[in-house]
């Protein structure tokens, strides 16, 4: 015989049972809910990159490969922080100069992607140091009247270098005038500084009547400069300087005190 049935409100006690029931069902079913909604942090999310800021970041783009390097000036010295070098799938590059553009972009932003994750930095600057295969030089003296002048300052000779950087383009642009080519000025050597004809390792905080510089301007045809120019574009990067490979490694190599002296350097 079945059991009556109560008639009447609930006890409090069968209600707050049932409640508390029901609130472990709600908050049960949340945390599932949570669960299968919360996101889990991914293993490759990218690292907050710092801002490049003085740290110099260089490519040489080479035949074979492309190699980045970063660093950092210690006074005068320069300190290596990192390397990457990756070759090329196939040849992009012949004789130094750019042939698949795309390719080498592809090369160079691979190097420029796993030197910022594994430093951290955001890099857009970039120094390019560009193959001398295609080199022309012109060799070219002016003479300069500094007898108004108290001392020789740096400034000064730098000033009276540009001019004659500015003398060799202009001999070399006639040269070469009946091939229609033009060519960019990407490095120079001085061979000779002369102070009233003597001839002067370092001009600096002299006087005389007059100066005379003999130096080598490196230029490379526009088709390779602008080949380097398109490729690091299409990394995302701004050219910061250009130079050539043998005036790189001059500076690298060769005390300053002594590039005045006949001196080869041979790359093998």
């Amino acid at each position: 015989m079945a059991a009556p049935k109560r008639r009447g409100r609930p006890r409090k006690e069968e209600s707050a049972a049932k409640n508390t029931s029901e609130n472990k069902k709600t908050a049960a079913k949340s945390a599932t809910a949570k669960k299968t909604t919360a996101k889990k942090p991914s293993a490759s999310a990218k690292k907050t990159l710092k801002p490049q800021g003085d740290t110099v970041f260089a490519l040489d783009i080479g035949t074979r490969t492309v190699v980045g390097v970063l660093g950092f000036m210690d006074g005068e010295t320069f300190r290596v922080t990192d390397t990457e070098s990756v070759p090329h799938l196939k040849r992009a590059m012949i004789d130094g100069q750019v042939e698949d553009i795309e390719q080498v972009a592809k090369v160079a932003r691979t190097v420029k992607e796993t030197l910022e994750q594994r430093n951290s930095i955001r890099l857009t600057e970039v120094s390019v140091a560009a193959a001398g295969r295609a080199l022309k030089t012109y060799r070219v003296s002016m003479d300069f009247d500094v007898s108004d002048k108290n001392t020789i300052t740096a400034d000064m000779v730098r000033t009276m270098e540009c001019e004659t950087i500015q003398k060799a383009q202009k001999g070399i642009d006639e040269k070469y005038s009946n091939e229609d080519a033009v060519f960019y000025c990407v490095g120079h050597s001085v061979v000779h500084y002369y102070l009233d004809d003597y001839a002067m390792v370092n001009l600096e905080g002299h006087k005389g009547d007059k100066v005379t510089i003999e130096l080598i301007g490196a230029f490379l045809p526009e088709v390779v400069v602008e080949g380097l120019y398109a490729a690091t574009d299409k990394t995302g990067l701004k050219v910061k300087s250009m130079t050539l490979e043998p005036i790189a490694a001059m500076n690298v190599i060769i005390p300053p005190e002594i590039r005045l002296i006949n001196i080869a350097l041979v790359d093998i």
